[in-house]
């Protein structure tokens, strides 16, 4: 290989000669982009920059210099000082992430500083897949964890398919009442809101159980919490299944079968709830059944984990 002269974007050499033998660091020929020809340019043209920031004890700076091609200094000045300072202390996998994101997938620099560390091995799914910003952005902003981070990018996904005008600013709590609005409306008109049962509701502990007693009610809690109770309605038409809807402390959803003393809950996307929850559902059980004066089978109490489908 032979030695090769950098050119600046005007087309003057800059007197930078990349060496015969150049490798490409190994933060790029790890990354999920290192086949990415413009990428291989890219990090190309910036070797001076970055090879300097390694040789100086700075590698974790390098996929931001190679965005930027330039030093340190005057990528400071570009980005400011807030945007630097989160650079400069951050590791090389996270602003490999960043470099990711911003080359790739034509994020600003802001936007890519708001990824999250725990989802920054997953970076490059933003730039192969064809994923709406503003849901990735929300759950940047949102998520606590890489379950919640897909979490609830699917729930502002959802809000966007069900044509819900919501932006990656609200806060959490507003984007959840548009989507549950939303998903509310949107089985309207296709189940049927006939009761097969008598309302029955009551509080515990901070917590609020509702039976659900018609089509409606079970698709829309299915809507809502993503799951498929819908599915549950020909046994609570025949009074062998009841389920409610659980609020307050905890969001989630109850169900249980006349014959069993068995029960299943889970709150969104069927993951499971707290200990607290399941005690104030066993008391919300026992509460019902006195009501309505149901006789269990004589088997051991248990909380089903099986899991919605």
């Amino acid at each position: 290989m032979t030695a090769t002269t950098i050119l600046d974007s005007a087309g003057s050499d800059t007197g930078w000669i990349i060496p015969s033998g150049y490798t490409a660091p190994k933060w790029f020929l790890r990354s999920s982009i290192a086949k990415s020809a413009t990428a291989a340019a890219q990090v190309r043209l910036s070797w001076p920059h970055w090879a300097q920031a390694e040789k100086d004890g700075l590698k974790h700076l390098g996929p931001i210099l190679a965005f930027y091609n330039a030093p340190p200094r005057d990528v400071r000045r570009i980005v400011g000082g807030h945007a630097w300072h989160a650079i400069r202390t951050a590791t090389l996998m996270q602003n490999t992430a960043r470099f990711i994101l911003m080359h790739s997938a034509g994020w600003s620099v802001g936007q890519a500083l708001e990824w999250p560390k725990f989802a920054t091995h997953v970076a490059h799914r933003v730039a192969q897949g064809n994923l709406s910003r503003d849901a990735l952005l929300f759950a940047c902003r949102h998520a606590d964890s890489l379950e919640s981070f897909k979490r609830l990018r699917i729930l502002f996904v959802d809000c966007l398919r069900m044509r819900v005008d919501v932006s990656p600013d609200w806060g959490l709590k507003r984007v959840r009442r548009a989507h549950d609005e939303a998903a509310a409306k949107s089985v309207l008109g296709i189940a049927s809101p006939t009761p097969w049962a008598a309302p029955w509701s009551m509080k515990h502990a901070g917590y609020r159980f509702t039976l659900l007693t018609s089509d409606l009610d079970l698709a829309a809690e299915g809507q809502i919490q993503h799951h498929c109770v819908a599915s549950y309605a020909t046994a609570c038409r025949a009074g062998l299944e009841f389920v409610f809807r659980v609020e307050g402390k905890e969001r989630a959803t109850l169900s249980f079968e006349h014959a069993s003393r068995g029960f299943q809950v889970q709150a969104s996307y069927n993951r499971e709830v707290r200990a607290e929850t399941l005690d104030a559902c066993e008391a919300c059980i026992a509460a019902f059944r006195r009501d309505r004066r149901l006789k269990p089978s004589n088997e051991k109490i248990s909380r089903s984990e099986r899991s919605r489908c």
